[in-house]
């Protein structure tokens, strides 16, 4: 939620907190997941921070190394979550956030076609996630956000 204050107000003091917060987070989630490497919630909880994390460097426009870097570690856990328990709605969803803000980051730097097909990936996921739980508003705006990127990469792509 910091992360996207601080991208709605480019405010450098709202982003730095978010960081602050994020690899706090990152610390305690990963000591945490030494003591139970095998703990769904943790390593759920761990793959979700590394992809935030990166969701701020992409909001922020800061370090899109760093943030390619935990998004595709994230990416990795979240689909191996998903793969061990796809009946677990919040793995999924979990997953296509993933999707997304591995899209947001490759479409940041330039890498349209790579951005195009993490788009369709979240999107997948949500559109079923939607129409198995229509009442899931998460999984809705999700799924709003992401077509709303994939529409903007179109749009983009056939600018003059």
């Amino acid at each position: 939620m910091l992360t996207e204050i601080g991208a709605a107000t480019h405010d450098v003091g709202t982003f730095a907190e978010a960081f602050a917060f994020h690899q706090r987070t990152l610390a305690l989630t990963e000591a945490s997941l030494r003591a139970e490497l095998e703990s769904f919630p943790l390593r759920r909880d761990f793959a979700g921070e590394l992809v935030m994390t990166a969701y701020a460097h992409v909001l922020a426009d800061d370090d899109l190394i760093s943030a390619s870097a935990d998004c595709r570690r994230g990416l990795e856990i979240a689909q191996a979550l998903a793969k061990a328990d796809p009946s677990n709605v919040e793995a999924r969803q979990d997953l296509s956030l993933a999707y997304y803000v591995t899209a947001r980051l490759m479409q940041k730097r330039g890498d349209a076609k790579g951005a195009a097909v993490n788009y369709d990936q979240s999107i997948a996921i949500l559109e079923s996630l939607t129409a198995a739980h229509p009442d899931n508003v998460e999984a809705a705006s999700d799924l709003v956000r992401a077509r709303k990127g994939l529409t903007e990469l179109r749009r983009a792509e056939t600018a003059p």
